[in-house]
């Protein structure tokens, strides 16, 4: 999950775009940075890290 937020927010140098496109939350409650889970066919990109760690991410409590 640490890898996960170091892309978000821009630490690592990558295209968090790419890996992690953002749900439009204007005007739902939950925080800012929930992950949109893309529809997957094939099993082999259900087992791509991006794919693993959306639901776990999306999981976490708004304040900690």
């Amino acid at each position: 999950m640490l890898k996960v937020y170091k892309i978000l927010k821009g630490i690592d140098r990558l295209e968090s775009n790419l890996f992690f496109p953002l749900v439009d939350l204007s005007n739902i409650r939950e925080h800012s940075l929930k992950l949109v889970q893309r529809h997957s066919i094939s099993s082999l990109r259900q087992n791509v890290f991006s794919q693993r760690v959306t639901n776990d991410w999306n999981g976490f409590p708004l304040h900690t």
